[in-house]
């Protein structure tokens, strides 16, 4: 009986996404409503070719004399036995999915008011990524994003420059 259920609900489901899909977008302004976007996918991948956030990161001893900047989020390499298993592309879209949040954030932060940024919760997470990534190789860091037309290699905007962070 429960098995019919929830045969029932994921039939349900799966049709609710159906009609969706096949609805124009809308755009909530909503930030309590941002936060169920997990359970409505989106299988618009190729709709537009668009600027895309890059996430890169430069380090100092001392806290003035920095390194060249370093992409932090490596490319993924794509062959047919990485299809079905592949953990760490998934590691590497979440980064990516993160990436896009901090840039989301920033663009919604009024003018003025460019500090609170810091203590959002997507600045928090991408900070302790780059610290994550650096390990123990430097006392100081800083990241910026650059938006990057997809397909070309050089960086067209710095939209985001960090303030220097000491490592923990």
């Amino acid at each position: 009986m429960n098995n019919n259920y929830l045969i029932l609900v994921l039939i349900v489901y799966l049709l609710v996404i159906g009609y969706l899909s096949l609805l124009k977008p809308r755009y909530f302004s909503i930030r309590k409503l941002y936060l169920f976007r997990c359970l409505f996918p989106s299988w618009k991948f190729y709709e537009d070719i668009c600027y895309q956030p890059l996430l890169y990161y430069r380090l100092a001893d001392d806290g003035k004399n920095f390194q060249q900047w370093q992409l932090c989020i490596e490319k993924l390499d794509r062959s047919w036995n990485k299809l079905f298993l592949n953990s760490n592309a998934n590691l590497v879209h979440a980064y990516g999915s993160l990436v896009q949040q901090l840039e989301n954030d920033k663009e919604e932060i009024e003018e003025g008011r460019e500090k609170d940024l810091v203590s959002s919760v997507s600045y928090k997470l991408v900070k302790n990524l780059v610290e994550d990534r650096i390990k123990d190789q430097a006392k100081f860091f800083q990241f910026k994003l650059t938006l990057t037309m997809q397909g070309l290699p050089q960086d067209n905007a710095d939209i985001l420059v960090s303030i220097v962070h000491e490592v923990q």
